[in-house]
């Protein structure tokens, strides 16, 4: 058979020599062994050999011989592919999950039926078309396997929502094995690992902040799931990420963006007030809040070029810590000893020169 093919290949036989030979190859594909079928199958998987008819029998075939066909073939359409992956052979599914190219719609299909090891290689493909709701269905449909949670977490342009999911499972992970490991206290853990989840959650706002659909997404996955919390709320807005200050703040109230921006921005320290007591955010912890917007009101745009952005962080840092590290209230304190995290030592070096005052990215009161 092998000699049959490579016959065909070499286009070096007549026409009627080659009908002959191409019939060989039907009847083989239908009546040899199975060791045969699958020696065909990888001889002719990347041949023009393979019309649609020959291509459609050999992916119906076992996964062995079907395989090669299912990852190369490009006869088959995306109507074959999703009855294989219905057919619920793992094999099978990922050969389709290798495929140069995988349709968003054979994607959607793949992670509702697809076994851990289809998913994880559809996940590895970058030729594959993965609708941003998958991701959620994905990391629900395989909550407790690994090998799915790293597959996602490698590909490129990740929904904001799921890159912070991914880090919270994370974060989680590690505060369960110290617990376990060195029987420290887990309410302490907590705390350290919620703050390390959210220095660097804050990374991920920059690159999501102008789109405004993925920055609400974003807002509101936080929302949901109880992670919206001030402290990210003012390490976003000393960052530069306004856009997700004004979002966040809006969704706390139940109100517009505009509007929260209105108060916020524009509204002075009445109009702050109001917009935190319809948020339920404690009404002590304005005062940073307030240092802050002072600046962005200093700046004509914040979220300019990355020239601009640092200048804007340095002021930030400085003017809030400067006005507020004086303040004795110990949720101000712990608000303040979070504005350091994740940020360059050179930004936080310059903003503590601005303030006049030690550079103390981490200190306690007695």
């Amino acid at each position: 058979m092998q000699n049959v093919v490579g016959e065909l290949k070499s286009e070096g036989l007549s026409y009627e020599a080659r009908r002959l030979a191409e019939g060989v190859v039907q009847a083989y594909s239908r009546t040899a062994e199975q060791s045969v079928r699958e020696a065909l199958a990888w001889q002719i998987s990347h041949s023009t050999l393979l019309d649609k008819d020959l291509a459609e029998r050999l992916a119906q075939d076992v996964a062995s011989v079907a395989f090669p066909v299912l990852r190369y073939s490009q006869e088959l359409d995306d109507a074959l592919l999703l009855e294989v992956i219905a057919e619920g052979d793992g094999r099978k599914q990922v050969a389709v999950a290798m495929r140069d190219e995988v349709s968003s719609t054979v994607s959607n299909a793949l992670v509702d039926q697809g076994s851990e090891d289809a998913v994880v290689a559809l996940m590895g493909n970058r030729g594959a078309d993965i609708p941003d709701p998958a991701y959620d269905r994905v990391l629900t449909r395989f909550e407790d396997k690994p090998a799915v949670a790293h597959a996602v977490a490698s590909r490129n342009g990740l929904p904001a929502h799921i890159a912070e999911k991914l880090l919270h499972r994370v974060a989680e992970e590690m505060r369960r094995t110290l617990v376990a490991r060195y029987n420290l206290s887990p309410v302490l853990l907590r705390g350290l690992v919620n703050h390390a989840r959210e220095s660097v959650t804050a990374l991920i706002l920059q690159p999501v902040a102008g789109r405004q659909g993925d920055l609400d997404l974003f807002v509101e996955h936080l929302l949901v799931n109880n992670r919206l919390s001030p402290s990210l709320m003012l390490r976003a807005l000393c960052a530069g990420d306004v856009n997700f200050f004004i979002v966040a703040l809006a969704k706390l109230c139940r109100i517009s963006a505009e509007n929260a921006r209105c108060l916020a921005l524009q509204g002075g320290a009445l109009g702050l007030r109001a917009a935190f007591e319809k948020a339920g955010i404690p009404t002590a912890l304005m005062p940073p809040f307030s240092s802050a917007i002072d600046v962005v009101n200093e700046f004509d745009s914040v979220e300019g070029d990355e020239i601009q952005r640092r200048a804007f962080q340095v002021r930030a840092l400085s003017r809030v810590f400067g006005v507020n590290s004086a303040n004795e209230d110990p949720a101000v304190d712990e608000l303040l000893r979070q504005l350091f995290d994740g940020k360059p030592e050179p930004v936080v070096q310059q903003a503590m020169d601005e303030a006049g005052i030690p550079f103390a990215p981490v200190f306690a009161r007695d």
